[in-house]
């Protein structure tokens, strides 16, 4: 009886050392394919065309970064114990003029900051994202 639990200790014991040794090998993939990954553009000053010759100036993004209408996630870092992460923000931003896939919003809202434009799931406001090949 002594030696069926004995050897039933050292069994478990082999296995919780091996899933220990699985997720320190694996853990950062895991984590890669278990993070959503974005793509991003620099939201910078310019003019779009608006009408048949008019210009609009303003903070221009692209198009498909619009959320619901009225709102873009916002690149942000933060500094955590195991180095610096990205995360998004949620930012209600307000539009002046659309043309040929280009926005033109408000200036100051989101000017030199970095605007996620894809993804590749549903994201979240403050949730962890990773660029591709990060």
């Amino acid at each position: 009886m002594e030696i069926r639990k004995r050897r039933h200790a050292a069994r478990a014991g082999i296995a919780l050392l091996l899933v220990m040794l699985f997720f320190t090998f694996f853990s950062s993939t895991i984590n890669y394919f278990l993070t959503p990954k974005i793509t991003m553009t620099l939201a910078r000053q310019g003019m779009i065309l608006a009408g048949q010759e008019e210009y609009v100036s303003g903070i221009i993004i692209p198009q498909n970064a619009i959320i619901n209408g009225s709102c873009v996630y916002v690149v942000t870092q933060k500094e955590t114990f195991l180095g610096t992460e990205l995360r998004i923000e949620l930012r209600p931003i307000s539009i002046w003029a659309k043309s040929n896939g280009q926005v033109a919003v408000e200036e100051g809202s989101i000017e030199n900051e970095y605007i996620a434009t894809s993804w590749d799931r549903p994201l979240k406001d403050g949730q962890r994202v990773l660029l591709p090949y990060d």
